[in-house]
């Protein structure tokens, strides 16, 4: 009997621990949310260094490495302290990704990064990859306005049950630290059969042509203007019905709209583009 209670003695002590664990490290993160007056003084001290108006990526690279050693990290708090400090997040970012934008990149063990969600997944398993993302989570120039300009080939797995079609959009997100909303759409298919599992690279007649934003139907290559690495996004739905529309002209909020209510899963593929790299 007293083996007995010790045991339970030391599971439940055990417990309260992992516990304990566990709200500290929600606390700490509820505290990333926001920058202390010292972490602001550190961050304006940082920017103090440069000319807002003449940034090089080499500059906003040596930022991003200083504002990791103070302890800073990518986040709307720390946004809001640069642009107080009269510089733009934006233009940070589009010269030099900070490698540790929370859910955007990991480092991986050679020190660079890479994408952390390729092959993205859904809550049921559904998953979504493309042979012309490179390891580093870098898109091949072929299928950007830099290359051939052809779609990219697609593959998914683990569909989820019930699923009837499927619908895709190719988005990005300009501007994410000021107009995090404001979407940019490259690409819509909607009404892919249900048995459908891939689509071939430059795809045709699968599915149905929505319209992108440049007005136009079939998949727009992106060519990002400015320096630096942009992020773009592909998510596939897995429907349980056909999407009704109120337009004939879909493009990518109409898309959204029908979808909501008949969407099994979803998952989005991430990938980088750079200009010139290739």
């Amino acid at each position: 009997m007293t083996i007995l209670m010790m045991v339970l003695f030391v599971a439940t002590s055990l417990h309260g621990f992992a516990q304990q664990k566990e709200n500290a490290r929600e606390e700490g993160q509820e505290k990333i949310e926001t920058l202390t007056d010292t972490q602001k003084g550190k961050l304006k001290s940082i920017l103090s260094n440069y000319d807002s108006h003449s940034l090089t990526a080499e500059n906003a690279k040596a930022i991003h490495k200083a504002f990791r050693e103070a302890g800073l990290r990518a986040g709307p708090a720390t946004a809001d302290a640069i642009r107080e400090t009269g510089f733009d997040p934006d233009k940070l970012r589009d010269l030099a990704p900070p490698p540790d934008m929370e859910g955007d990149h990991k480092r991986d063990d050679n020190g660079s990064t890479r994408l952390t969600d390729h092959p993205a997944q859904g809550k049921t398993g559904f998953a979504v990859s493309s042979s012309a993302v490179k390891a580093d989570g870098s898109l091949m120039s072929d299928f950007t306005g830099d290359g051939r300009g052809v779609s990219m080939p697609l593959e998914w797995t683990k569909v989820p049950a019930g699923t009837k079609f499927f619908a895709l959009n190719l988005w990005h997100v300009p501007h994410p630290s000021s107009e995090p909303n404001k979407v940019k759409s490259y690409w819509v298919i909607y009404n892919i059969p249900a048995d459908v599992r891939q689509l071939p690279e430059d795809v045709k007649g699968l599915g149905i042509d929505g319209y992108n934003d440049k007005d136009n139907t079939g998949y727009d290559p992106m060519k990002s203007k400015g320096p630096g690495v942009k992020k773009y996004n592909l998510t596939i739905y897995a429907l349980s019905a056909k999407p009704t529309f109120s337009t004939k002209k879909v493009q990518r909020s109409d898309l959204l709209k029908a979808i909501k209510g008949i969407t099994l899963d979803e998952c989005t593929l991430e990938y980088t583009y750079e200009r010139g790299k290739e």
